[in-house]
């Protein structure tokens, strides 16, 4: 039986995903400094996550 109460805790970035000096880090459109992702999902540490990466290509 599924339970009647949840939290839901959600973090969405959406920008360009670089791989440096073994850093997965994403650059946003009009801030500086990427976000690195560890850094980003840091209060997600130590709980059960699902996770999906899209990447969406106009096919005109």
């Amino acid at each position: 039986m599924a339970s009647k109460v949840s939290k839901r805790s959600v973090a969405n970035i959406k920008g360009i995903l670089e791989h440096e000096n073994g850093v997965l880090q994403i650059r946003v459109e009009d801030i500086e400094t990427p976000y690195v992702l560890s850094d980003f999902l840091k209060d997600f540490v130590d709980l059960e996550v699902r996770m999906s990466v899209v990447h969406m290509e106009d096919l005109d």
